[in-house]
């Protein structure tokens, strides 16, 4: 699997659980709604049941000894842009007095009632004790969308963590550290 790691930067709560639970369920995933104009909703999901949007995410879900784990869900709908382009076309030609902007609203209502959205669900693990957190994805994107939401539920920073902080993180000996400092780039395979 792969994961990108960032250090946690802040204090945990005193009431951890109740800040928790609070703060979860004021960022907790909201899907979009049928009749609705956005296109793009994220929030946070249990990683058991990620598609309950009506259940709330309780400690026993998400905290298991020093650890954190949730779900980061995100959901986006998008319609095909020859079809919306054909069935407004269609439109006009049956309504010809009628304004294009207006058909092609009422088109994309029509779609919208049909077409599902596309989700992508990623799991979190936040160590507490380390304040070490795994994001199980790499889209740049995606991790700013996730860094902002997550320092605006659990009001801490995170940091991504490079491979050479990593390794000069980890204990190892003095001499090691030195030799980890000055490694350089090398070409491993010549053309």
């Amino acid at each position: 699997m792969t994961y990108l790691r960032f250090a946690v930067v802040g204090t945990l709560p005193n009431n951890l659980i109740e800040n928790f639970e609070r703060a979860l369920s004021v960022r907790r995933f909201v899907p979009l709604h049928p009749e609705g104009k956005d296109s793009e909703t994220a929030g946070w999901v249990s990683v058991q049941n990620p598609y309950l949007d009506d259940d709330r995410i309780l400690n026993d879900q998400f905290l298991f000894q020093e650890r954190v784990v949730l779900g980061y869900r995100e959901d986006k709908i998008s319609y095909p842009k020859a079809l919306l382009r054909d069935l407004v076309e269609l439109r006009l030609k049956e309504f010809p007095d009628k304004n294009r902007q207006v058909v092609e609203s009422a088109v994309i209502s029509e779609l919208r009632q049909r077409i599902l959205p596309k989700s992508k669900i990623v799991e979190v693990l936040w160590d507490l004790s380390r304040s070490e957190l795994r994001l199980f994805a790499r889209g740049q994107g995606l991790v700013e969308r996730f860094e902002k939401l997550f320092e605006q539920t659990f009001q801490m920073r995170i940091k991504q963590l490079s491979y050479p902080e990593i390794a000069l993180a980890s204990q190892v000996s003095l001499r090691s550290q030195g030799l980890l400092e000055n490694l350089n780039e090398a070409v491993i395979f010549g053309a």
